[in-house]
Formats: C-alpha cells, sequence, structure tokens
C-alpha cells in the first residue's frame, strides 16, 4: 500500500491463480520488474491529473497472472478525501499504460 509516497510492504509479491480447483501461486520473476514502485505512483499521479484530480494516496499492487506473463503494477488512485478517482495498470517490464479506468 503507498499513501502520499510511502510504501508499506505486506507481503512476498506473489499471483495466484484459479486452475479448476485449487488456487496455484506463481512467485513474480524479479528479473522481469524493470519499473518500480516509484515509476507506478508517478504513472497514478498522470493518471489522476488527467482526470482533474491530485492523487493523495493509492492502493499499488505487483502481480503477474501466470508463471510466463509479463509482471504489471496496478494503481488505484485517490484523492485527499478517499474519494476514487480510478485505476491504471502498467507493464512492470516498459513502464507502459496497459490501460486506465
Amino acid at each position: 500500500t503507498v499513501n502520499k509516497g510511502w510504501v508499506r510492504h505486506e507481503s512476498e509479491a506473489t499471483v495466484k491463480e484459479r486452475v479448476g480447483g485449487p488456487k496455484k501461486t506463481y512467485p513474480i520473476d524479479r528479473h522481469k520488474v524493470l519499473v518500480d514502485s516509484d515509476r507506478a505512483w508517478n504513472a497514478g499521479t498522470k493518471y489522476s491529473a488527467s482526470k482533474g484530480a491530485a492523487l493523495a494516496t493509492a492502493k499499488v499492487a505487483l502481480t503477474q497472472k501466470n508463471a510466463t506473463s509479463d509482471p504489471i503494477w496496478t494503481v488505484q488512485c485517490y484523492d485527499a478525501n478517499n474519494k476514487y478517482i480510478g485505476t491504471v495498470v502498467i507493464l512492470a517490464t516498459t513502464g507502459a499504460v496497459v490501460s486506465g479506468s
């Protein structure tokens, strides 16, 4: 979780996928993570500004869909009143924006 630029580490980065039954866990290939949480935060800041809002708090998650996919940063953006602005998703390999909603 990121709040005003400060990162609180909650757990080892892993991703879970439902495969016809029990959840399977894939560790994130850290060698593919070339974009750090600061750049994810900056993407959230730019996204929020494009929506006419100022980013104050964000929920930031590094995930990987399966063992062979590229990791992504998902940034849920909130203003100073904790009002949801939107979510931006970027590739952790390049920083390219995948989606914004």
